[in-house]
């Protein structure tokens, strides 16, 4: 059981991490297109 609970930590914080990674890609994508333009 506690197997278990660590497989399912350890997915749990990969996801969240590769969300955090995408989010903050394009945020840095969005803010270089803001730049161009201003």
């Amino acid at each position: 059981m506690k197997k278990l609970l660590v497989i399912a930590l350890a997915v749990a914080s990969v996801v969240i991490v590769k969300k955090a990674r995408e989010s903050e890609a394009q945020k840095g994508a969005w803010k270089q297109g803001t730049d161009t333009v201003s």
